[in-house]
């Protein structure tokens, strides 16, 4: 492709895939629907262990923070790979960015 005189390389399939997905409405969606499963199951899980004994949650709730939090992982993952370290951390959506990595790290 030719771009003002200079020749602009094409992303790899695979790059322009993940970009046209992470900046879909549907993945924002997506993402922000998971944050709200994982507020309730957070609820859910402090007010059973406010009556069991500790350590006694049911094994399922780990299960599915584990998948979450995989989630979440992977969506920063693909913001960094796919924004670069610079426009992650000092682009347009900085605070939001710099909050969603310190949670993902924090989990």
């Amino acid at each position: 492709l030719q771009k003002s005189g200079s020749f602009q390389k094409s992303a790899p399939w695979f790059i322009a895939l993940l970009r046209k997905i992470v900046e879909s409405a549907a993945f924002t969606y997506t993402i922000l629907g998971l944050i709200m499963v994982n507020l309730v199951l957070l609820g859910i899980e402090v007010d059973l262990g406010s009556v069991m004994p500790y350590g006694q949650a049911p094994p399922w709730f780990y299960e599915i923070n584990l998948i979450i939090v995989i989630i979440f992982t992977c969506e920063v993952l693909a913001k960094i790979l796919l924004f670069g370290f610079r426009n992650f951390f000092c682009g347009n959506e900085q605070w939001w960015n710099i909050f969603d990595f310190a949670v993902v790290m924090l989990s």
